[in-house]
């Protein structure tokens, strides 16, 4: 296209009277604009180019250019104006009224005079972040006494005159490290609890099933508005704070409906169900590698909660309009349920659809209101017009209609949809339905080529530069552009120039994908890159305000509530002070309130079942590694541990075949030789060799070696695989997920896909299998934050799981633990045999005598070296209960069998294990001097290896004998 000469178009402009560059846009948008003229003139222009006002024939100038009055002259004029806050401020310098020598931006053009806002009015106003406010506690005991009752009582109080100005507006902001919740803050929760309110309030809930079908996270936020989960020494504290767990049994259910419809006073004990959930204002704690089994279930990782019907969807809606709470909160709920809905819908689509417009609108606000929203966004979605030249094989699913009908109505979205869901066709798709001349993608560097590759394969008349060239893009009317940069590219010392020079341009569209790649995980550690994509994502807004902002991840947050907040932030631009990041269940659940309203999560079904293999190795510490060396550098174990897996791993493959691998120094030259040795082809996927996945796809070689970066983003394997043999594996449940759904998601050509887990372990130290607990463990705080479970416990790094291994090896080598042939005490011993043992060790009587007069640390040590001496006491010990009136352990287990089966239990001596025996391993640990088998830790019972408060009951059996 051919533009008018600058003064031509100037004059042409001139004539259309339009008074701001937001007028042009919307000019630029109809249809009266001539072809011949540029929308982007500051571009096209750029040698003649003054300013907008110049263009628009306003004469308004930029503000870098124009000159105004000294500090002191603006100041004084201003504070004869009377105005009292920055939203008079605000309204007035948009006003005709501003002369042309005050600014708007005051504390930009005089930024070191400038001391605050209140200073510059006159009326001696701090702002929040300068000013000096009450403790927290003397500032809630000063609130609690005013008798509000709600968010909006507290709003109505900030507005009025007698609010002291040493009280925030913003609590939840200043008392981040002690806010609980709004609740506590006005103290409102006891004054309405009747035991008949709470009754009336508990039949809502079981009538509309919402008790057990709303995830956890939302039921907890409405109790937590409610002021049901600070009732602090109320007869209905401990019941309501187990009520949402209980509630998922179907004991728990009948407890609570009898209670709804009785009579009673008193609540029931909900304890003896679930374990007890932490109050609001406690941390969630961090619990060690060897607590894990005591509280994970088996379960699948990739098992995702099941959805709900239309019918309960909408049937939970009529408890909404009885609901008091803040505008914020209802509109969060109503979200809530129309994002459910999608769910179904993204599986059903037109039966949801025909359920929707065959239900009645019962005059219900709410009700009715997520109908009408959900067949608006559903219209508008199934109608979006796909872009001219569009040519992928498939026509977009209603997921990426969704996505990209809701990037072209909203300024930023999410899409954290499951890993093959169709993210990144969703992104392209809306690139165009937006008509983006410039879109920037961020992506990591392992899927660079492979963007460029779905762009132009969904789009061929696109233009997709990468590496340093995507910089200097030229802003073009003409051509639909792709930057697509590496994260690594914000990270260098250039990056800053880079970024200016692209900001320059006009971006239409900026997509980070994998964007958790771009969190924030400590305050005072923001990371280079992420300072330099904050600044792109600032002069992106500023050359165009229009600009949009799609994030793209399957997992967006990963370890803690920072990550979700600065995420939060940088897709919106917006700052999130009212998200805290103390690691409570509150602070999770405000998390998962703000990032489920922007975004939407589809979780697509998979064709193909997941068959997983265990195969366990026992590996040995070779001689020459230290334990002092292991813990300067505890993830070396991974080493020595992979030699023991090899074997195994070389006979498991079969077809192509996928080895995986966490770590990769020296771990993948041993894998690679093993393999060659075997005389299989190979190639590798690493940080450092990224050369062998095209060979792998085009099936140059039959094995493909890989490490973390095969998990982020990379797609096709599911075409020509279905074998995965895991090496080492991830830390965490989201990067399982990742690394599996390379292979489980749409296009995979078999039914079944075979995963093998090669679990090793150390000197008795399950390594493996406690990695895969902690896989399985789907309750901390970012699966709150991201899926809605109520978080339980944190997890601890893999630096020190790591180091618990290393401890354990380390007392190995001191002899405080032993790893002996597990024994058999049901060997026939001839009377010969027998007289040898008691003339050698002594009759029961000699043996509890010695034991009782030494520490147990000489008792442990004497055994460790004579197993058998254990052995016979067992012996004489079975002899001798025989005659016995009451068996201990018999008694001990009808105890325990009267209690909680959700009481786990330490066997501290357990000799033959019946306690093990009796209740299973999962609720059971036991200890003993020499293990009877493999579910036995066998140990010096002054040092027993069990985390703190990791068990309910604790048993002693003839077993505290020792001196010490």
């Amino acid at each position: 296209m051919k533009f008018l000469p600058f003064k031509e178009a100037r004059d042409f402009v001139h004539e259309l009277g339009l008074k701001s560059s937001k007028d042009w846009r919307k000019f630029c948008k109809s249809e009266a604009k001539p072809a011949d003229i540029p929308n982007s003139p500051d571009d096209v222009y750029r040698e003649e180019w003054i300013n907008w006002g110049d263009w628009l024939g306003t004469g308004v100038i930029a503000t870098t250019k124009r000159t105004y009055k000294t500090f002191e002259e603006a100041r004084q004029f201003v504070r004869t104006l009377g105005l009292k806050n920055s939203v008079q401020w605000k309204n007035y310098y948009k006003s005709k009224d501003r002369p042309a020598d005050i600014p708007s931006s005051p504390e930009n053009v005089y930024q070191e005079q400038w001391i605050s806002l209140g200073d510059w009015l006159g009326t001696g106003t701090v702002a929040t972040k300068d000013r000096q406010f009450r403790s927290f506690i003397d500032a809630r005991m000063f609130v609690r006494r005013l008798g509000l009752q709600n968010q909006i009582d507290w709003t109505n109080f900030c507005k009025s005159k007698d609010k002291p100005a040493d009280i925030p507006n913003s609590p939840v902001a200043v008392y981040e490290d002690h806010w609980i919740s709004w609740p506590d803050w006005l103290g409102y929760e006891e004054k309405f609890l009747t035991v008949e309110k709470v009754k009336e309030l508990l039949r809502d809930l079981i009538r509309s099933r919402i008790i057990e079908q709303w995830d956890e996270a939302v039921l907890y936020s409405f109790l937590l508005r409610r002021g049901l989960l600070n009732l602090s020494s109320n007869r209905h504290s401990a019941f309501f704070r187990n009520l949402i767990k209980a509630s998922r049994t179907e004991r728990g259910r009948n407890l609570i409906e009898q209670y709804a419809n009785s009579e009673e006073q008193i609540p029931p004990d909900l304890s003896n169900i679930t374990s007890t959930v932490s109050s609001p204002s406690e941390e969630i704690e961090t619990i060690s590698e060897s607590g894990l089994p005591g509280i994970v279930k088996p379960n699948d990782p990739l098992d995702y909660q099941d959805g709900l019907s239309v019918e309960q969807i909408l049937s939970h809606t009529d408890i909404l309009e009885s609901i008091n709470v803040d505008e914020e909160a209802m509109q969060f709920y109503l979200d809530y349920s129309v994002d459910e809905i999608w769910k179904c819908a993204f599986k059903n689509e037109h039966e949801t659809v025909r359920k929707l417009k065959l239900a009645d609108k019962n005059g219900n606000k709410y009700h009715d209101m997520v109908i009408d929203i959900f067949l608006e966004d559903y219209q508008g979605s199934t109608e979006l017009k796909i872009p001219p030249g569009y040519l992928f094989p498939f026509p977009p699913t209603l997921m990426q209609r969704y996505v990209a009908y809701k990037v072209t109505n909203l300024p930023y979205f999410g899409n954290f949809s499951g890993t093959g869901a169709g993210k990144t066709l969703s992104a392209i798709l809306a690139s165009r339905a937006i008509d983006s001349k410039i879109t920037v993608i961020v992506c990591p560097n392992d899927v660079v080529e492979q963007w460029k590759r779905n762009i132009l394969d969904t789009f061929p008349n696109s233009k997709v530069v990468t590496g340093k060239d995507a910089f200097y893009l030229q802003y073009s009317e003409k051509e639909f552009q792709y930057a697509v940069l590496n994260y690594d590219k914000f990270s260098q010392d250039e990056s800053p120039n880079l970024i200016l020079t692209l900001s320059k341009h006009r971006i239409d569209f900026v997509i980070l994908d994998e964007v958790h790649f771009t969190k924030i995980r400590n305050e005072e550690e923001i990371s280079q890159r992420r300072k330099n994509l904050d600044g792109l994502m600032t002069g992106v807004r500023r050359k165009n305000p229009d600009a949009k902002v799609l994030g793209l991840s399957a997992t967006p947050v990963v370890n803690n509530l920072r990550e979700g907040r600065s995420l939060l932030e940088l897709i919106s631009g917006k700052v999130y002070d009212d998200v805290a990041v103390r690691p409570t269940i509150p602070n999770a659940v405000t998390l998962y309130e703000k990032l489920s309203t922007i975004s939407v999560r589809e979780l697509p079904t998979y064709f193909a079942d997941i068959d997983t293999h265990t195969i366990d190795v026992t590996a040995k510490k070779p001689p020459e590694i230290s334990i002092r060396h292991l813990k300067s550098n505890p993830l070396a174990i991974e080493k020595f541990l992979t030699d023991a897996r090899i074997p195994q791993i070389i006979k498991l493959i079969d077809g192509q075949t996928i080895i995986y691998t966490e770590y990769v120094e020296d771990i993948v030259q041993n894998l690679s030789k093993a393999v060659d040795n075997a005389g299989y082809s190979y190639a590798l996927y690493t940080g450092y060799d990224r050369s062998g996945l095209t060979r792998f796809l085009n099936k140059k070689v039959q094995v493909l070696i890989a490490s973390r970066p095969l998990s982020v983003g990379v797609d096709g394997l599911q075409h020509i695989c279905n074998r995965l043999i895991i090496n080492t594996l991830p830390w965490t449940n989201a990067q399982y997920q990742q690394l599996i759904g390379r292979l489980v998601r749409k296009g995979q050509i078999r039914d079944v896909v075979h995963v093998y887990l090669v679990k090793a372990s150390i000197g008795g130290y399950q390594y493996d299998e406690l990695k895969w607990k902690r896989i399985q463990f789907k309750r901390t705080l970012a699966d709150c934050a991201v899926d809605g479970r109520l978080p339980e416990k944190n997890l601890v790094t893999p630096q020190q799981a790591a180091m618990e291994a290393v401890k354990w090896l380390e007392r190995l080598e001191r002899g405080e633990i032993s790893t002996v042939v597990r024994r058999d005490l049901n060997v026939e011993l001839t009377p010969v045999e027998i007289k040898k043992r008691v003339v050698k060790y002594g009759d029961f009587t000699r043996l509890n005598n010695k034991i009782n007069n030494e520490n147990s640390d000489t008792t442990h040590s004497r055994i460790l070296k004579d197993p058998k001496e254990w052995d016979e006491y067992h012996r004489q010990y079975r002899e001798a209960r025989k005659s016995w009136p009451i068996i201990p352990f018999d008694e001990i287990i009808k105890r325990i069998s009267q209690l909680s089966p959700r009481l786990m239990i330490g066997d501290f001596g357990c000799g033959e294990a019946k306690i093990l025996e009796k209740f299973g391993d999962k609720r059971v640990y036991s200890f003993d001097h020499i293990a009877i088998n493999d579910n036995v830790t066998a140990c010096d019972i002054k040092s027993v290896p069990l985390p703190d408060e990791a068990i309910d009951i604790a048993v002693f059996s003839l077993s505290l004998m020792g001196r010490n």
